[in-house]
């Protein structure tokens, strides 16, 4: 085989496998089916200066997203009160990592994506730190407005 059939089918298989990595967002997404028990999931992610700055992270249900988080990014979304499994990745991520969340009608539940650091692992730890992504999720006090636009400067 010639070299430029060689360097096509290298290109090809490239493609086909980067392309099944796509994550499709609908930041539209409808979680509320009952507007009196609905709650309010934000999730952000601080302005990093080095670590995993360029990844985007990626929050759902059942492997339907609807946050694409870039560095010092956030966002919120009305849903139902109740226990979900959020899944979330990062661009390329095979398969995604899992939290289970809680959330009460009317409650404001707020989300820290960061990345996860080798040297927090340990007896003990969150088991989300042990994550696929290289980030995990983690409750959090909700960041006031001042903070949050200061995410993005």
């Amino acid at each position: 085989m010639n070299r430029p059939c060689r360097v096509l089918f290298v290109l090809m298989g490239l493609s086909l496998l980067t392309g099944g990595c796509a994550v499709t967002v609908d930041s539209k997404m409808n979680l509320v089916t009952d507007n009196t028990k609905a709650a309010t999931l934000m999730v952000y992610r601080e302005k990093l200066k080095f670590r995993m700055i360029g990844a985007t992270l990626y929050v759902g249900t059942q492997d339907k997203y609807f946050f694409e988080l870039a560095n010092g990014g956030h966002s919120t979304i009305s849903i139902d009160a109740g226990t979900h499994v959020l899944n979330y990745k990062i661009q390329g991520q095979l398969g995604a990592d899992e939290v289970e969340v809680a959330l009460e009608p009317g409650e404001v539940l707020c989300l820290l994506g960061a990345p996860s650091s080798s040297l927090s692992i340990g007896v003990g730890q969150n088991p989300t730190v042990n994550s696929k992504s290289g980030f995990y999720l983690k409750k959090t006090q909700c960041p006031t407005s001042e903070e949050l636009s200061g995410l993005n400067g």
